[in-house]
Parts: C-alpha cells; sequence; structure tokens
C-alpha cells in the first residue's frame, strides 16, 4: 500500500508541474492523517492558471466521466484515479477559486492488505 500511496502522491505532483504552463509561481500545502480505518490526505494547491476548459475537465474527472479525462494533459489525473481505485479508496478534487485546487484522497486501511502487484 505505501508504494501505491507515494506513487499516487508523485502522480498529483507532477500533474501540477507539468500541466500548468501559464503558472510561473505556486504553493502547496499537505495535510495527511491515519486512523485504524483510514488513511487521508488533502494537497491544496494555490497560485494556479486554471482555464474555464481545465476547471470543466477537473469537474468531469470527478463524477467518472472517461472522456475528457483521457485528452491531452489530463491523462495523469485518470491515473491517479486508477492509483486510488486499486486502494479502494476515493478522489475528489475541487476548484477552490480561480487559481486554487484541493486534492481530497481517503483510503480505507484494509488496502494494505490487498496484492496490488507493486
Amino acid at each position: 500500500m505505501e508504494k501505491l500511496i507515494l506513487t499516487l502522491l508523485l502522480d498529483i505532483k507532477s500533474f501540477f508541474y507539468e500541466h500548468f504552463p501559464g503558472t510561473v509561481q505556486f504553493e502547496t500545502g499537505f495535510r495527511g492523517l491515519s486512523d485504524d480505518e483510514f488513511v487521508e490526505f488533502e494537497i491544496r494547491i494555490s497560485g494556479l492558471a486554471i482555464s474555464d476548459e481545465q476547471k470543466e475537465t477537473i469537474d468531469a474527472i470527478n463524477y467518472n466521466d472517461p472522456g475528457p479525462a483521457r485528452m491531452g494533459e489530463f491523462v495523469m489525473l485518470q491515473k491517479v484515479k486508477e492509483t486510488v481505485s486499486k486502494l479502494k479508496g476515493k478522489l475528489h478534487f475541487s476548484v477552490l477559486s480561480k487559481g486554487e485546487i484541493m486534492v481530497h484522497v481517503l483510503i480505507p486501511q484494509q488496502a494494505s492488505s490487498l496484492k496490488t502487484g507493486l
């Protein structure tokens, strides 16, 4: 499970660093919690240059619309979704303001007993 979570975090980071070319500088915040039942984390990114089209695509990813998620720069977000699915978790992207996105991930601890192949 730890390897998949690390892969997930790196993929999220890669997406934001590689796919917002209009952004000169942005800030990233991280909050993580763990208990007997869940591993939960949030990543908040602010200072992004997000177009209306990008916002619509991010919203579509939240609702399992595979169409735009497979296009161009958003392939990485689909990969993130697939990793969360392997962990039997939940994933949600929120565009909080024009230049701020929060990524919320909730993974059940029972996922640690899954054979994930990594």
